[in-house]
Parts: structure tokens; sequence; C-alpha cells
């Protein structure tokens, strides 16, 4: 980690400590592994929150803050490996490294952090810790277990969730966070042209998703989520990944997808004609929704409510679909167009947001109008990622081709490029 990034990562935690009240402390952890069957694990993700505070990766780590009057104290802890468990996992920085990589100067093994918890809250009154709430019929998670088990060993103390400080302050992008958005962005915009050399009728679903997977490994990149490449009546299905169909001439190709870059997610959709070139029919649809993806683009600005946004995005496909004849009253719209326009995005593909999802500059959100028309298979979606400014928006993902026009020149371009 560079000089940069740790002094980045200590404003994080600045700004914690400022939203914290006196006498209290944060606890965070670092995610458990999970499972995927047996014995095998699945790819380590780390939990955003303590990535946002510490910049670390690695697993079995935990961040302390405390805040004593004007004093504030940070600790982290962290595994250290015996000789037997390098042979089997590799090395991974200890206490002495991690305090390098991060400038944290306390750093400790995570042996330890039992002791200084129960030293340490017996004289404060609040503590901060990283939960989701779960249902009464769902097994407690283990940050659940973590926060009861402090509860029931410290009486005194008022326990209350960590998400009310972080998420205003998560919402909020710096411009580093901003510029892995668009790196995100980016390679989303390389595996997109490298799935249109490859998209032809007879082609699948799922070998498309394939070629987007490796375009992103080649540039050390995963996707964000699962991807969404869905052709013909598939395109209705709002999260459909089976990803088993064979793509068909004549039918169009709803791609919703994303890379990981560096934690940051990119959040992009494009519709696509599987031979090269819309329909009549096609086209007046695809128009209709890119007009409302730049129409509601056009009203992102400080204020806004992302209710707001939507209301635009449905008044503008619905007057549109009327004007088509595929409706006759504007509440009809609710047949075509059944979900929401924007939602946040960051460390998350769908970040964490405000209670009143009203929009402050330095919020990156989505802009994603989309039409299905089952009984036609017609599936139409346009999705950007944008950054809300002092006087309005960037659309980040402007390069990404969206017009008719553009998307079927991209096409042509990248196919001819490839030899077809």
């Amino acid at each position: 980690m560079n000089q940069m990034m740790i002094q980045a990562f200590a404003d994080n935690r600045k700004r914690v400590f400022e939203q914290m009240p006196n006498n209290s402390a944060v606890l965070l952890t670092s995610a458990p592994p999970k499972i995927r069957s047996g014995d095998t694990p699945y790819p380590y993700c780390q939990d955003k929150n303590f990535y946002y505070l510490t910049g670390h990766n690695q697993r079995h780590a935990a961040l302390l803050l405390i805040k004593k009057g004007t004093t504030t104290t940070t600790q982290m802890f962290v595994v250290r490996l015996t000789p037997l468990q390098i042979h089997w996992m590799g090395p991974i920085p200890g206490p002495e490294e991690v305090s390098k990589l991060t400038g944290i100067s306390s750093v400790k093994s995570i042996d330890s952090l039992p002791d200084t918890l129960h030293r340490i809250l017996q004289n404060l009154e609040i503590l901060y810790v990283d939960f989701s709430p779960v249902s009464t019929t769902e097994p407690l998670t283990e940050s659940l277990q973590l926060t009861e088990s402090l509860r029931i060993r410290n009486p005194h103390l008022t326990i209350k969730n960590a998400a009310s400080i972080l998420t205003p302050l998560r919402t909020i992008k710096a411009d580093w966070e901003v510029q892995r958005v668009k790196n995100a962005i980016r390679l989303t915009f390389t595996g997109l042209s490298r799935m249109l050399q490859e998209m032809a009728p007879g082609k699948t679903e799922y070998t498309l998703d394939a070629w987007f997977t490796l375009a992103l490994q080649l540039e050390r990149s995963v996707p964000a989520f699962p991807t969404i490449a869905a052709t013909g009546k598939n395109a209705t299905i709002l999260h459909y990944t089976q990803l088993n169909d064979t793509l068909q001439d004549g039918d169009l190709l709803l791609l919703d997808l994303g890379a990981e870059y560096m934690h940051y997610s990119a959040d992009i959709s494009r519709t696509f004609p599987v031979n090269g070139t819309f329909t009549a029919q096609q086209r007046d649809l695809y128009t209709l929704v890119l007009e409302a993806n730049v129409e509601t683009i056009k009203a992102v600005k400080p204020g806004m409510s992302l209710m707001e946004l939507n209301d635009i995005t449905r008044n503008v496909l619905a007057a549109g679909m009327q004007r088509l004849g595929y409706i006759t009253q504007g509440a009809e719209i609710a047949n075509y167009y059944t979900h929401g326009v924007s939602h946040m995005l960051g460390l998350d593909t769908h970040d964490v947001h405000p209670d009143d999802n009203r929009l402050v500059p330095g919020m990156v959100i989505t802009v994603e109008p989309g039409l299905y028309l089952e009984n036609e298979g017609i599936g139409i979606r346009i999705e950007d990622d944008v950054l809300v400014t002092d006087s309005g928006s960037e659309n980040l993902s402007a390069d990404i081709p969206k017009t008719a026009k553009d998307v079927e020149n991209w096409i042509r371009n990248v196919q001819s490029q490839s030899g077809r």
C-alpha cells in the first residue's frame, strides 16, 4: 500500500472518530471465510466496512477504535501464522508487516483481542459493532454472536450498530474511490467488447459469460456480481442468471454486468441485436429506453431523491409507450417497467444508502431504465454509472456506446477486428 492510500484509510478512520461520542469504541472484524461445500471455501472477499477503514485484505483480523475525551486510539489485531500454517497456506502479513502496510502503529496478534476487549470495555459507555439484523427464524451470524457475547459480558455497555456511523461516510466517495469505479468501468468496457466479438446466432449465453470472465481475469479482475446474459424472452427476467440458452437470429441480448477493481464495482447494462442490426420495432423501443436513460441522467443533481428520479423515468417511458401504441394510460407502464431506476454504487454493487435516498455531491449511483415485453420476447435495459457533482452529474460510463447506431457500429467494429 503506498503512502497516499495509507493516508486515505487513515482519513476514513479520522471521520469515524469525529462521529463517535465520548467514551465509546468501534469494533470491526474481517469477513469470516465461507464454505462452499465440505472443506472447499468460496474465494475470499473482505468485509467492506473493515476494508474501508484499514485497506487490509486478509482474514482473521479486527480493528478497535477508542475515543475517550480528546484522546483517540487505533488498535489492529491480525493472525500470526505458525511455520506449519505457513507451509500449508503460504505467508500472510503478520503484525509487524501489517503495521508498515497500514500505517497503524499498534498491531497485535489476534490472540490478544479477548483480553484487550475485557480490559478496555470496562471503562467505556458505548460500543459500536458491525452487524446485519436477521429475522427470528434465521440463525445468528458470526457478527451477531460476537455482539451478543459482548453484551452479556459487558451489561453496562450500550451496543449500537456501526452502520449508523459508517453508512453516511461510505455514501460520499473520495476522488480515489471515484477513480476506482472508473477503472472498474474501463475493465467492464473491455469485457463487453470481448463478448461482442463472440456474439452471433448459435452461440450460448454461458459462452459469452465465460469470455467476459476471461477478459477480466487477464486484467487481474473478477466480476463484481453474477453476470446477466439474457437473450430473447430471458431478458424479461430481471435477475436471470441461468445462462443456458442459445442466441437466436433476430433476438436481442441484454447484458447486465460489471468488473470489480480493488473492491469497487461497476454496474453496466447494454442491449444488443444478436445479428448486429435492430429491427424497426426493437429500435423504437430501444430509443425510448435510451431517452429515459438520458433524461434521467440530466435530472441528477444534489437534493434529488432516487424516488424523484424514478418518477422522471416512469413518465418518459409512459409517454413513449403511449406514443408507440403499447398502452393507452400512463399507469399501464407498470406492466412494462417493473423496477427502480437507481441504486448506490461503490464498495458493493448495491452499496449502502442514506435513509432518505437524497442525493449529495460525491455519491455514485446507477441510472438503469428498462422495458420488458414478455409476450414479444423483448427485454431492454440501458444502465450507466453516474457521479453526483456540485452542479449536477458526470456520467462515468459515457465512453461505453449506447445509441442504437453506435451500438451497431460497435458490434461491427469489434467483430471485423476479430476477423469475422
